[in-house]
This record gives structure tokens, C-alpha cells and sequence, in this order.
């Protein structure tokens, strides 16, 4: 068998690097892979792996189960597998050559958890009653016990053939006698013991809600807390032959338990149910389709006092995940599933474990060097049990539809990856597509794309491309958005393509840089109507962008204090291209025609006027900046905005009318005032003879005009002479002074 290796990715990666040294063009690439990349899109009979995409497990399902949920699956030593369903409470019988047969219904809602002795005894936990029964190997059924619980969410035995049940919603474990005597084991101050594992020792392993501990309670009955998980409730557990425990957490809810309609509370009798109770085992050819007859059901129990449905419907929060506890006790985080439940864990012969997930359905393959691969997502919307078998391999029951599966291990004929839609934020042409896979003799591989300008593809995007088979045009119309389609087949049973790395390139429209503001002296220009620079958000998670633009660089401060004879004019520039950027500024007078270059093609965001090189008066100052450094000059574009006028004053103001009069001989009085051709007047302060400066307000308490005439007293003056200094301040930080003489008599 030969394999077709496709690597065109590889060769348009080279040319994309030597494109970022010779020239700085804007073809962008859009590049999926991993287990993020690819997780992201619609699968349909395909299996995500460490290594990429390939065509999943065929899965075969068993005809003849009619229950809305398959709870659980057990197995004996002779090949045989029991599934727990409901509604109502129903044990089936799968042998090893395929006939199903119904073994019993109960009156009970769900068959909740499954156990087979060693002698070959089925023992059924049921809910929301709590009562255990035993179907003998001649199909006999007797109530065990009925418990004072009304869950009983696992059924185990341990090395040594005694039986164990963990119930809720007390957090009970109960073992019973194989005369029915149940007591009490383990009570935990959980509200859910919901599994048990056993080991070689027969130590016993739980998990509960609502605390989310995992004990291990030695055969003796001395429980100790091995892990205490961040969620909220640990919901399964599996035990490989190594040792190693794997737990799965569903943090958020488990499955509903309707209660049952109230009826009359009916005393159940430890004698074997009447023969009529007893439905006859009916054999279903699966090929055939036969159907199961349905018995008649009495009147259901009502439920048990204190019964508390448990938690149900959230979607949660935070990931629930799957655990690897090692002998040794190290833990470690093997997988997480977002807005998933982990309902079930089984491992198999060779150690490889698998996970089972609800409100999103999935089926993963931890193997034994932790590699996670996604085998499939089936349409149902809770997967609820597993089991591996030697003699059928790995079989799965569902929920919200009842139906049982079988994983096989021929490959699916064909698989389609349908993935997310990418978002090149603006109208684009799409070039190449291309990848990189593994396609062995008799298995084939193609992809098509489409485009459109709607975040959800809709009528108005263009229809699927051909089908290529190796790197080509994806031949799309330009548009915003684009998803690929990667279509996987085969002719034999043991062969898959395996898609590694996807690449789509694109040359985004060029658009001109965006001025998103403007200041003189931290005076902003308003910029109405002005979207953000990169558009809306984008939910665009499941990929990652390659760019030859740069991203823009933190914009700087955009204003300060004035100071006399300067301007401070900055501007903050983003570019829908990532391209770089360059700026020209000018400036002109408010009466002038023409614009001044003041500087020339400057690649920083700020420049510092010195303005006492132009005459005082009123100025606007523009700015162009241009794409130029990163496109060819017949494709570069230019935006230019204008600010808002402002003063340039580099003359004092002056002081008039200042004079001064003794108010005897310690107290005298000055007037007079500041004017300013082009700036208000800011502050006015006076000195006597040299002493600190001591500020003082115009006659009308408020500096906001260019003219403002000032009158105050100065006290505690000794006779003689005294020297008054004047000094006021505009707007553009020019000072003026003035000085006058005091003389006091003694």
C-alpha cells in the first residue's frame, strides 16, 4: 500500500517568509490545526487527533431498545452485555452473536445502575424508588432490598463478590447481603455518592456532589479524601490495570429524574414478583428490526419522603474535565470539554480510556500516553454509559434518544469536517488554498470552500467550490468571510486520510489608515461617527492569523501643560491593514491659503512646535498620513484631518493704570490692569519687596477674558519705602509685569 503525501502548505510558507524580507505586501494566511484549530468546526464521521483530522470509527447501533435513556451497561464472563434503560425502569440481554432480548420492565421510572455476581445474578438499581432487585439466571425477578434512598446511582461488587450501592441524595454507600440485609458502609456528609471502582486490594473508590471530593475507603471501611477537584461534582470514575483512577466531573447539572405521577403508597413484598409480572424473553434478529412487546405496568409508587431531584439544565460555566490520579498521587488534567457534562469512563484491555460527555455529546480516546483524540459527536445529546467488551469492542448508550451503539473497528466510508468561519475583518481576495495530509492508496481527500460577508453563512454567500485535491484557487468571489469543507473517504476497512494543516491565503482590500485623534496642546479634535479602528469584536477563537503588517504600536500621551514658545501636537493613527504608517504635518495661518510643511514624513505619533519662529495669531495645523512604507505607491493611500484652530502667542501681556495709595501707616491699596492682545488673562500674583508671591483675583472674581482689571489692599507694611512687583499670566504661559513704589509716613 502506498501513501500520497500532500504538502503544498509547506512551499507556500517558504514563499510567505521571503515575501516579509523583500517586501512588505499584505497577503495575510488564515491556518488551522491541533486540537483547538480543527476542534472548532462541524464533524460528521470524522475523529479529531493529535495529529490532525482522519475518518472515525464506523458505529452500528442495536435495534430493539425503545426507552428514552440507556443509563447503564454491565457485562458477564461469557460475553454477554445488560443495558439499564427507561422509561420505564428495563433490562435488556445483548449476547455475544447479537440477539437482544428484553429480559424485564419494572415499575419503576429508570434502570439506573447494573451488577452481574459471580454466580450470574443481575442486580438493578432503580430510581427514583431506591429498590434493588435480582434477576436470577432462569429470569426470576426478587426484590433485594428497598432502600431509604432514592437514587441508586452504582451498583458494585468487589474482588471478594460482595455488593456495593451508592445512593443519593444522602451520600450513602450501603453493602448488602445476598439475603438483601443492606447497611450502611460509608456516610459521607455528601448529598451524592454517584460511583465506584474497585481495585486489586479491594479498596473502594467514590466521587460525590456536591463538593466534588473522590474518597478511597479501604475494605475495612476507613475513608480518606484523595482529591478534592475545583468542580462542584465528580460524576464517574474508571481504574486501568495499572492503577491509574481517571474521574470526569459535570459540574452544572446531571440528567433530569421526572418524578413519577403520585399515587398510593403500595408495601413492597420480598417474595418473587407473580409469573405474570415476568415478560417473556423475546430473541430480536438486530438485521430483522422485531419488535419488543410492551408489557402491562401497574400504577407506579409514589415517591419516598425527603426525595430532592437533583440539579439539571445549567449550562456550565467553566469546563468540566477528566483527571488522571497516578498510584503515586500525581494528578494531572487530561482533558476539559467546554459546555460539557463527563457522564461515564471506561477503560480498555490495552489501557486506552474513554470519556462520555452530555449537553454537548462527545466520545474521546485518552490513550495510555495521554494523547486525546475526539472519535466521534453523535447526534443524540447525552452519551450516559460505556463499556468495552473483549468479544464487541467499545458499545455506548444515549440519552434524549434511548439508543445503544457499537463502535466498530472498520473506518466510516466518509466523514465530512465542516469548519468554522474565519473573518478577515474586512473585503478580501482569497487565494490558494492548501494542506498538508497523509492519503494512503484507496482513501481520498478534497476540500471546498465558500464566501460571504455575513458572520453565519446564509443564502447570500456563494455556493460550495469544486472539490479540490491538491493546492489550488479557491476561486470564491472577494468577501469578508470564508469556511472550508474537507471531505474524507475510503474503499477499505482499515484506512484513513489524515488532514494535518489547513492554509487559506488572502490579500485584504487596502484601506486607508484612520486618524483617530488629533491635539495641540491636549486640545482634542472631535473625530464624530468614528468606528474603532479594527471593527466589531471578533469571535473568531479557533484560529490563528499570520500577517506581514505590524500591529500598532501603544499610542502616546496625547497632551501636557503648555509651555511658552512651544506646542505640543500628537495624533494616534491605526491602520485597518496592520500596514505601517507615515506623517506629514502642516500648518497655515486661520486667514492663509496655503499650507506650510512643518514636519516631512515622520514615523513618530508627536512633534513639539517651537513657535516663536511665526508671528502671534490664530493657526490650524493638518495632518496626512499615509500607508506608503508598506504598499507600492500605486496601491498606497492616504487619510488627512485638520484640528481645531488655536492661538500661537508669544507676546506678554501688559499691565496699565497701575497705581498705588497709602492707606496710613501700615496698609496701602493697588490698582490697575492686565491686558493681553490674542490669550485671557490665567493669574495675576504680586511680590513686595522681594517676598513670596501672593495671588490675587480680578475685580469680577473670574480670568476669562483678555482684559482684567484688578484692585487689592496690602497690610502690615512699615513706614518707608516699598517695592511692588506686578505679574500677570495668559493663557499661553507669557508673563507680564509691572512695578510700583510705596511710601508710608511715619
Amino acid at each position: 500500500m502506498t501513501t500520497r503525501h500532500i504538502s503544498v502548505f509547506v512551499f507556500l510558507s517558504v514563499i510567505f517568509l521571503h515575501n516579509i524580507e523583500s517586501q512588505a505586501v499584505s497577503t495575510n494566511f488564515f491556518r488551522q490545526s491541533s486540537f483547538v484549530g480543527f476542534g472548532q468546526g462541524e464533524k460528521n464521521n470524522v475523529s479529531l487527533t493529535s495529529d490532525g483530522i482522519k475518518l472515525s470509527p464506523e458505529v452500528n447501533r442495536v435495534r430493539g431498545i425503545d426507552e428514552s435513556y440507556v443509563w447503564c451497561l454491565t457485562k458477564d464472563e461469557y460475553g454477554n452485555v445488560y443495558i439499564g434503560a427507561g422509561d420505564p425502569a428495563s433490562v435488556y440481554k445483548l449476547s455475544p452473536t447479537g440477539g437482544l432480548v428484553l429480559l424485564h420492565r419494572f415499575e419503576e421510572l429508570y434502570a439506573q445502575s447494573l451488577a452481574v455476581s459471580p454466580s450470574g445474578h443481575i442486580f438493578v438499581g432503580t430510581s427514583p424508588q431506591g429498590i434493588i432487585y435480582k434477576i436470577t439466571p432462569w429470569r426470576d425477578v426478587v426484590m433485594v432490598c428497598d432502600l431509604p434512598d432514592s437514587y441508586v446511582w452504582k451498583l458494585q461488587f468487589d474482588n471478594a463478590g460482595r455488593l456495593y450501592a451508592a445512593t443519593g441524595p444522602e451520600g450513602r454507600i450501603y453493602r448488602i447481603s445476598e439475603d438483601g440485609d443492606a447497611t450502611v458502609f460509608f456516610d459521607s456528609p455528601q448529598s451524592h455518592i454517584l460511583d465506584i471502582a474497585v481495585d486489586k486490594e479491594d479498596n473502594l473508590y467514590t466521587c460525590s456532589e456536591p463538593d466534588g471530593l473522590i474518597y478511597k475507603i479501604t475494605s475495612g471501611g476507613k475513608p480518606f479524601v484523595i482529591y478534592d477537584v475545583e468542580e462542584s461534582e465528580v460524576h464517574c470514575l474508571a481504574i486501568d490495570s495499572t492503577g491509574n483512577l481517571y474521574a470526569g466531573t459535570a459540574s452544572g447539572a446531571r440528567p433530569q429524574l421526572p418524578a413519577p405521577p403520585l399515587g398510593p403508597p403500595i408495601k413492597p413484598s420480598l417474595e418473587p414478583l407473580p409469573p405474570t409480572e415476568i415478560v417473556p424473553p423475546v430473541e430480536v434478529n438486530i438485521p430483522q428490526q422485531v419488535p419488543l412487546p410492551t408489557p402491562q405496568l401497574r400504577s407506579r409508587p409514589r415517591i419516598k419522603p425527603g426525595y430532592m431531584p437533583p440539579p439539571y439544565g445549567r449550562i456550565p460555566q467553566a469546563p468540566n474535565v477528566v483527571y488522571k490520579i497516578t498510584p503515586d498521587g500525581i494528578i494531572k488534567r487530561i482533558l476539559a470539554v467546554e459546555s460539557g457534562y463527563v457522564f461515564a469512563l471506561c477503560t480498555d484491555e490495552n489501557d486506552n480510556t474513554y470519556a462520555a460527555t452530555a449537553n454537548k455529546a462527545g466520545l474521546y480516546l485518552i490513550d495510555r500516553d495521554e494523547n486525546v483524540s475526539t472519535l466521534l459527536e453523535p447526534e443524540e445529546s447525552q452519551i450516559l454509559s460505556l463499556l468495552f467488551t473483549t468479544q464487541r469492542g467499545l458499545l455506548f448508550g444515549t440519552g434524549n434518544k434511548g439508543c445503544l451503539y457499537e463502535l466498530s473497528r472498520a473506518y466510516a466510508e466518509k466523514g465530512i469536517l465542516e469548519s468554522s468561519v474565519f473573518d478577515a475583518e474586512i473585503n478580501s481576495t482569497w487565494g490558494n488554498i492548501s494542506w498538508d495530509a497523509d492519503v494512503p492508496e484507496g482513501t481520498d481527500l478534497s476540500v471546498a470552500t465558500r464566501t460571504g460577508n455575513s458572520e453565519k453563512p446564509d443564502d447570500t454567500w456563494s455556493e460550495w467550490s469544486v472539490e479540490h485535491t491538491s493546492g489550488e484557487k479557491t476561486g470564491n468571489p472577494p468577501s469578508r468571510f470564508i469556511q472550508y469543507r474537507a471531505t474524507l473517504s475510503t474503499t477499505l476497512s482499515n484506512a484513513t486520510p489524515l488532514l494535518k494543516h489547513i492554509s487559506i491565503a488572502y490579500l485584504p482590500k487596502n484601506q486607508p489608515p484612520e486618524i483617530t485623534s488629533l491635539t495641540v496642546d491636549g486640545s482634542q479634535t472631535p473625530m464624530p461617527g468614528r468606528a474603532a479602528p479594527f471593527g466589531p469584536p471578533t469571535k473568531q477563537t479557533d484560529m490563528r492569523m499570520v500577517t506581514t503588517g505590524k500591529i500598532p504600536k501603544k499610542p502616546p500621551q496625547a497632551g501636557r501643560a503648555p509651555s511658552a514658545g512651544t506646542k505640543l501636537i500628537a495624533w494616534q493613527v491605526s491602520d485597518p491593514n496592520r500596514d505601517n504608517t507615515s506623517f506629514t504635518l502642516y500648518y497655515r495661518g486661520i486667514r492663509e491659503r496655503n499650507w506650510k510643511v512643518l514636519q516631512k514624513e515622520t514615523q513618530k505619533s508627536s512633534y513639539v512646535w517651537q513657535t516663536t519662529r511665526v508671528p502671534d495669531g490664530e493657526y490650524v495645523v493638518k495632518l496626512l498620513a499615509t500607508d506608503k512604507p508598506d504598499n507600492p505607491p500605486e496601491v498606497a493611500l492616504n487619510t488627512e484631518k485638520t484640528s481645531q484652530s488655536f492661538i500661537i502667542d508669544n507676546t506678554r501681556p501688559r499691565l496699565t493704570s497701575l497705581s498705588v495709595s497709602a492707606l496710613g501707616r501700615e496698609k496701602a491699596s493697588a490698582e490697575g490692569a492686565a491686558v493681553d492682545e490674542l490669550s485671557d488673562i490665567s493669574r495675576l500674583q504680586y511680590s513686595v519687596d522681594a517676598g513670596d508671591w501672593v495671588s490675587i483675583f480680578p475685580e469680577d472674581r473670574i480670568f476669562d477674558a483678555k482684559e482684567e482689571s484688578f484692585h487689592f489692599s496690602i497690610e502690615s507694611l512699615g513706614p518707608g519705602e516699598h517695592t511692588l512687583v506686578i505679574n500677570a499670566t495668559d493663557n499661553e504661559g507669557n508673563i507680564g509685569s509691572g512695578k510700583a513704589l510705596i511710601e508710608l509716613s511715619d
